[in-house]
């Protein structure tokens, strides 16, 4: 390939890796979906019919997410006054102790709403990507 083709891909390359770099930065983590489904399932017991299930995943406490920005997030799951919160793993991405405290001092917006919770871990809670 001829140096100019050549460097013109390289810059194109470079360009679209750091787009894609800031994106997972900046945009990704703080990208908050909120969808409310209807979940008709047969058999369920006439008292639990209309209760509201809050399911949340990859919060990532660390570094990258403000704690502020979670805690916000947090106190709308609240205002939802839900039954139970079901939590799917990769609560944190581990970066020493102060993660970990940080995320009790988050979690223990939810436990007053007096909702079970439900949760596994993934694989960024065990330090892993």
């Amino acid at each position: 390939m001829a140096r100019r083709p050549f460097l013109k891909c390289l810059g194109w390359t470079g360009g679209a890796g750091l787009i894609a770099g800031a994106y997972a930065w900046k945009v990704e983590p703080h990208w908050v979906q909120w969808v409310r489904r209807p979940l008709p399932l047969i058999g369920l017991p006439q008292g639990l019919v209309g209760e509201k299930v809050v399911q949340l995943s990859d919060l990532h406490v660390g570094p990258q997410v403000e704690l502020s920005y979670l805690a916000n997030v947090l106190r709308k799951v609240a205002s939802l006054r839900p039954r139970w919160v079901l939590l799917s793993g990769d609560f944190i991405t581990y970066d020493g102790l102060w993660v970990v405290e940080s995320l009790d001092r988050l979690l223990g917006l939810v436990s007053p709403l007096g909702a079970r919770v439900f949760a596994c871990l993934g694989n960024h809670d065990y330090g892993e990507n």
